[in-house]
């Protein structure tokens, strides 16, 4: 995050502290504008997969739009530039919606609170969509390198 000199990142980081941590990453799927970093730990992590998500299904799921509104950067560790590759992160997200589902069937879904379902659910869309958001992310041209990316014009 760029800190401004008039402290407005600090800022921001005090209001998202309020704000519960899912909706916080609902309203950056809204933005106008989202820099997306992506790492191989990024790309394992569920906030920052439900935060891609939100920006997927903000754009409609529409390859145009998404890419309208986003700047994508890449670390050298993750590997979306190959079929292999990004079916590594399917297969990563199946085996967890596949472990969480199993566990539901076990127990009912009645066990879970609303919020549990709901993150249920889309932990099931996003096993759906993972292809699709990480092909298009390949589709681009893109630093990848941080250097690369800090001599681009935004």
């Amino acid at each position: 995050m760029d800190v401004e000199p008039n402290g407005a990142a600090e800022g921001s980081i005090k209001i998202a502290a309020l704000k519960p941590r899912l909706q916080f990453i609902k309203d950056i799927g809204k933005g106008d504008r989202v820099f997306v970093i992506l790492s191989d730990k990024c790309l394992k992590s569920p906030f920052c997969m439900f935060e891609l998500f939100e920006n997927w299904r903000n754009s409609r799921q529409d390859e145009e739009e998404f890419l309208k509104r986003r700047r994508v950067f890449t670390l050298g560790d993750a590997e979306i530039w190959t079929l292999r590759g990004r079916l590594k992160y399917a297969k990563h997200w199946k085996a967890q919606y596949d472990e969480v589902a199993n566990a539901v069937r076990e127990v009912g879904p009645t066990v879970l609170g609303e919020s549990d379902y709901a993150q249920f659910r889309l932990m099931q869309d996003f096993v759906n969509h993972v292809g699709n958001v990480l092909a298009t992310f390949a589709k681009i041209v893109q630093p990848r390198s941080f250097r690369g990316a800090c001599q681009i014009r935004v």
